[in-house]
């Protein structure tokens, strides 16, 4: 594999501008491979003269070789050969001769021994490309250096230790208190942990500070257990990023010594050599001090297993060929008996009740299943565009799986779902089976494959949806985390799906309709609740201003069901009013918020400063498909007899889980374009015990944020019901709001004066060395001086803090 592709797939994405720029380097090398090519062809050119007469009689003896083979009047194979032969060796004696008076004639660049030396016998080009490489290790330099720093403060090992001491004490003394007993009282223990009010960040999160005799010994060692992993994990990550930095340099400087005949890398690599990136043992000691404390403290003093665990599996080479070749023999078999399956049920008579309500059944089955499957489309552009949705829903970094294994679990589902329907509309009477049983083994199948305890068919992966889905259940006591908010998101498009559940209890009776407003609104509802919890976290308005939107759609979803049951034209009106609002509400909220777009001030049109795809018309047709897709329940309106209502609510229906796919594929890159503004790519594991730093901790740290304002300073009446509400710093930890235009290339006039020449003085080689100097140099201030960046954001990458401020990670 070529250095450059495997240098993109093996950077950490949120540091990506913090690497060498490999690429930008080739482009100059390139440039310098090209002045250095005219000048030879000049040098050749000015030297040709001499040669001419050697050359003619080069000529003149190949061509009495030919007339000689023509005067015999020869038109065989043979003599077409020595005639070849003739012409090549007239070829490498010219070459020959051109290269012996190249040799002879053209200046070799003298064997450089310093770099003061190289840098006075460089040409321009040449002295651009080391520049660039000066800027480059210069800005290496500090984020490795700000990075080391904050860990040293943090002094997170040690503060592991203390935790592990501390617990080790509890157990000790009364450790019968804190093990789990029975299934209930983990239950209960799970519970207490995820409704703790102090949140990451403040390290107390199960800890009571009137009884510590409520904390659980195998709860508090899991978490110092996986605070140990992601402990492990950073230092491995800073590790990578030394080395991969290391080879960069190493690799673009050998190609420069190819390229212009010197000993450039020999010289420059001594510089490289002793920067502190490179020299520093730090991160080495750290990994062993980390291994050490695991192999003691769990497992067992057995080394090799611990270091098995603690260190990433690498995935550059693994293969998915058994995977793609499974999903497509779901996917093949499982066609044919959907396509059967839907000509079967279109010549079925509709005089038995049974069969449209068995239709609409399987039409929420099959919208479901569809959203799984295409949701591997999404996952498949995350990955081939970098985008790092592993850490965003924060997958185990050591299990998780590929888009092409993920898409498996779906694929079975569907070939599964296929076949009963086919087997239900096929042997429609002429079967042991009642028709209406077919649905309830679809769900028992489909349970049985989620809930299987065996560790086959990704048991990790299963067991991390399923513990996603449950969350929901404490949506409003839990704290929001990303997925669980993204997870609601997508029910709420798929709320067709939750209201042909009603059909469960009365396939062989006469349904009410009454269960599709509250069953339709249970996401909806999901969604307020967990808007609640944000809104009382973290008292800012926009938390509050999304309340409306979700609202809306629950009153929408009421007054459609009103003008179902009773086809007036005042509750057409009412219904239209409101699903306008409601569908204009969502789009402005899915642009703005969601997806942090119509940036007026952006650099990009319209859009936002940082873009995670190259191609800006994607965001433009996805604004404008967004629009026209949130409008299509206005299909409903119309009024023909050969376009039922049933139809028309499956095409809207459709369009929506369609357009959340497409608001998913934004909305994920959104937050990964905000991780790489904050340089975020650790995740913080708060701990079980309280800390010294954790009770200094101030509110006016929340004051770092560049967010909405308060509600306690909202209204009269916010002001009394939350003046005395105390914040926590870290409950902005997982606030998710849309990016704003301050990322660090909006700093350039803060560290730059403008020059009193115009941007189009620059010329075009000249103009990319300015923006990536600027670049890294603004990189560089706001490092030094924390502008832009939150203390909880910096302490879950590495970043440093201010210095007023303490650290919290």
């Amino acid at each position: 594999m070529k250095f450059e592709k495997r240098f993109q797939t093996e950077v950490v994405p949120e540091w990506k501008i913090k690497y060498i720029d490999y690429k930008g380097l080739k482009k100059k090398l390139r440039n310098v491979q090209r002045e250095k090519l005219t000048r030879d062809k000049e040098f050749m050119q000015n030297n040709n003269e001499p040669s001419i007469n050697g050359d003619s009689e080069i000529l003149s003896q190949h061509n009495e070789k030919r007339n000689s083979v023509q005067s015999f009047g020869m038109n065989s194979v043979a003599d077409s050969v020595q005639d070849f032969i003739h012409k090549v060796s007239y070829a490498l004696v010219t070459l020959q001769r051109h290269q012996s008076l190249s040799s002879y004639n053209k200046p070799r660049p003298s064997k450089i021994t310093s770099l003061e030396t190289l840098m006075d016998q460089v040409d321009p080009k040449e002295r651009l490309f080391f520049t660039a490489l000066d800027v480059e290790l210069e800005k290496i330099e500090h984020f490795y250096k700000r990075n080391i720093q904050e860990i040293k403060t943090t002094n997170r090992m040690n503060l592991l230790a203390q935790q592990y001491e501390k617990l080790k004490e509890m157990s000790d003394t009364k450790k019968q208190s804190f093990e789990v007993r029975n299934t209930k009282a983990f239950v209960k223990q799970s519970i207490d942990y995820f409704m703790s009010p102090n949140k990451p960040g403040s390290t107390s999160t199960i800890s009571s500070d009137t009884d510590e005799q409520q904390i659980y010994y195998k709860i508090a060692k899991k978490i110092i257990k996986k605070a140990v992993f992601e402990f492990y994990r950073g230092a491995e990550l800073l590790k990578k990023y030394r080395v991969l930095n290391y080879n960069g340099f190493s690799k673009i400087l050998k190609k420069y010594d190819k390229i212009t005949e010197r000993n450039g890398s020999q010289i420059y690599m001594q510089k490289v050599t002793n920067s502190y990136f490179v020299k520093s043992d730090v991160i080495k000691k750290l990994l062993k001090e980390a291994e050490d404390f695991y192999v003691e403290n769990f497992e067992g003093g057995s080394r090799s297993q611990a270091i098995q665990k603690l260190r990433m599996p690498n995935k550059d080479n693994k293969t998915y060929y058994h995977s793609m070749l499974r999903v497509g023999l779901y996917l093949g078999l499982a066609l044919p008996a959907l396509i059967r399956a839907i000509m079967e049920a279109m010549a079925i008579e509709k005089e038995n009740a049974i069969w449209p309500k068995l239709i609409e059944l399987y039409s929420g089955f099959l919208l479901a299943v569809a959203f799984l499957l295409l949701f591997s489309v999404n996952m498949y552009i995350w990955t081939m565009s970098h985008i790092n949705y592993k850490f965003i829903f924060e997958f185990d970094t050591r299990s998780n799986l590929d888009f092409r294994q993920y898409i498996e679990i779906p694929a079975i589902i569907f070939l599964i779902l296929c076949y009963v329907m086919f087997f239900n509309f096929h042997f429609q009477e002429n079967t042991f089976i009642d028709p209406s049983k077919y649905p309830i083994i679809l769900i028992i199948i489909i349970v049985a494959i989620l809930f299987n305890p065996l560790r086959t068919l990704y048991y990790n992966a299963r067991r991390w949806f399923i513990f996603t889905a449950t969350r929901l259940i404490g949506s409003g006591i839990l704290r929001v985390e990303f997925r669980d908010f993204f997870f609601a998101d997508i029910l709420v498009s798929l709320s067709y799906s939750m209201t042909t559940l009603r059909l469960f209890g009365c396939l062989e009776s006469k349904c009410s309709d009454k269960l599709i407003p509250a069953l339709g609104s249970i996401p909806a509802i999901f969604r307020v609740l967990q808007t609640c919890k944000r809104c009382w976290d973290t008292l800012q308005v926009n938390h509050f201003i999304n309340l409306g939107k979700y609202g809306s759609t629950i009153f929408a979803i009421v007054m459609s069901y009103r003008y179902r049951i009773a086809s007036t034209s005042i509750n057409r009106a009412l219904w239209v009013i409101v699903q306008s609002i409601s569908s204009i509400y969502s789009f402005i909220w899915d642009v703005k918020m969601d997806w942090s777009l119509f940036k007026l001030h952006s650099t990009n049109y319209l859009l936002r400063d940082e873009l995670g795809f190259e191609h800006h018309w994607l965001y433009y047709c996805a604004i404008i498909i967004n629009f026209i897709l949130r409008m299509s329940w206005t299909l409903l309106l119309i009024n023909n007899e050969n376009f039922s209502r049933e139809a028309a609510s499956f095409i809207v229906a459709s369009s929506e889980m369609i357009r959340r796919i497409q608001w998913c594929i934004i909305r994920v890159e959104n937050e990964h374009v905000n991780n790489c503004v904050q340089f975020r790519a650790i995740k913080e594991v708060p701990l079980p015990f309280p800390t010294e730093e954790s009770e200094n901790i101030e509110v006016a740290i929340a004051a770092d944020y560049d967010r909405a304002s308060s509600l306690a300073s909202f209204s009269s009446w916010s002001r009394k019901l939350f003046s005395r509400r105390k914040l926590n710093p870290a409950d902005n930890w997982r606030d998710f709001e849309p990016t704003k235009n301050t990322s660090e290339y909006m700093y350039v006039n803060e560290i730059y004066e403008e020059s009193d020449d115009d941007d189009d003085s620059y010329d075009e080689e000249n103009d990319y060395d300015k923006y990536r100097e600027r670049n890294t140099m603004v990189s560089l201030a706001r490092m030094e001086g924390g502008h832009g960046l939150s203390n909880a954001y910096a302490s879950r990458s590495f970043l440093p803090l201010n210095e007023n401020n303490r650290s919290i990670y």
